[in-house]
């Protein structure tokens, strides 16, 4: 099939693993492909050798420029649709010239060693990856599969989580399997940090009783009491119901860049980062005492992936990405140069929103809008909550907020308002 780029996943047994038909299209193969422990699997093939080391995309361009001159063969582990090669593969070759046969995956491998089923479990990956957001993406889960490599090894992982504070764990590590070196090792993330550990291995996690839930579990709209604030509280949060309002407004992906600018005790910046979960949020934020507080806040809600600067824009904001959502809480009297700033710097299809309190700040923004030619829209929110008198329900009206929404304008073929 030498229009078709052939995928074929292999077991740590190597020949042994393979069905008839798979071990065939190997042995057929006039170019292949794999790492080099997978290539050694087949001595015996008379074929070109590639080997995939750190360079992946560049083989794998090269491969797409020679489909249909010779039957290729890629080896994989195990199953290549799982954080394996086929991702990378279809970057480069059409779906349509890619035939995959799997092999076990290593999660399978492990979870059966363990004897634990895994339906229930959660799968992460820090393989050639950072570790920031991993105590993160760990916390609350009660069984989880760790896919690892010599950085991020398992004592590196154990130390993370530890020093996290997330020591609530079990630890199973499966290293080498099916191999001479096969060892299947249950024990505590203490001494997991310590261990030798072989650098072909899946690491499993099974909470223990002792292990935290998701501490303040999020849903759009925390209260203002969840989060710390300028004591004596003065006020300059953003109400929950505003919050989600402007949150909505921005329509934030997961790997939207968002600027929080005024960002106070650091709300809209936390909210957005759980929006946000493979973005970058920036809290901007000119006043020291709150820039702590924010710094506080994200510690305790564990969203790493929010930065906080200490400046007063737009001074630095040149020195922070591109972003998709800009929101402005608060201007310290500068609304006009931040929103050029902002709008020069909007991704296409990106937001701002703007909170305004007085009519003068709103006749501010929206001037400044105007004259920077994006297409808006204005609300103005009126919020009661309710309250008791006298053992009665009655309702207590918060000061109204005017949020504005700015974009640049969009092709007539495309949607012309904020999603």
């Amino acid at each position: 099939m030498a229009g078709t780029i052939q995928v074929i996943g292999v077991g740590n047994e190597g020949r042994e693993s393979l069905t008839p038909r798979a071990l065939a299209i190997v042995q057929r193969a006039e170019v292949l492909v794999g790492g080099q422990r997978l290539l050694d699997f087949f001595p015996e093939v008379q074929a070109e050798r590639i080997r995939i080391g750190a360079k992946v995309d560049e083989v794998l361009a090269g491969l797409a420029a020679r489909l249909g001159e010779k039957p290729i063969v890629v080896l994989a582990t195990g199953d290549p649709n799982f954080f394996g090669i086929t991702r990378a593969l279809l970057r480069h070759v059409p779906r349509e010239s890619v035939e995959i046969l799997p092999n076990l995956s290593a999660l399978q491998w492990a979870f059966a060693k363990a004897r634990e089923p895994w339906d229930d479990a959660a799968f992460l990956s820090v393989h050639g990856r950072t570790m920031e957001r991993l105590p993160e993406l760990v916390m609350g889960k009660a069984k989880v599969c760790l896919f690892t490599d010599e950085t991020n090894s398992p004592p590196a992982i154990a130390r993370a989580l530890l020093a996290a504070g997330l020591d609530g764990y079990r630890a199973i590590v499966c290293e080498d399997l099916g191999g001479p070196r096969e060892r299947i090792t249950e024990t505590t993330l203490g001494a997991l940090a310590g261990m030798d550990v072989h650098p072909l291995n899946t690491l499993i996690l099974l909470a223990t009783e002792e292990v935290p839930a998701a501490e303040l579990a999020w849903a759009p709209g925390l209260p203002e009491e969840a989060f710390d604030q300028r004591k004596p509280k003065v006020g300059l949060i953003t109400k929950r119901e505003i919050r989600v309002l402007s949150l909505a407004r921005l329509a934030i992906r997961s790997d939207s860049v968002v600027w929080d600018i005024g960002a106070g005790s650091g709300s809209v910046s936390i909210e957005a980062a759980k929006l946000a979960t493979r973005g970058r949020v920036f809290a901007v934020e000119k006043n020291a005492e709150d820039v702590d507080i924010i710094r506080g806040n994200v510690a305790r809600f564990r969203v790493p992936h929010v930065d906080v600067v200490h400046t007063k824009a737009p001074d630095g904001l040149e020195a922070l990405p591109d972003p998709d959502a800009v929101f402005v809480g608060g201007s310290g009297g500068a609304m006009r140069a931040i929103l050029g700033t902002a709008a020069a710097r909007l991704r296409p299809a990106g937001r701002i929103v703007v909170n305004a309190i007085t009519l003068d700040n709103l006749h501010e923004a929206v001037s400044a809008v105007r004259d920077l030619g994006l297409a808006h829209e204005a609300i103005l929110v009126s919020i009661a909550r309710s309250k008791s008198l006298l053992g009665m329900m009655s309702f207590e009206a918060l000061n109204p907020v005017y949020v504005v929404t700015a974009w640049h304008e969009t092709p007539p073929s495309e949607p012309t308002r904020p999603a």
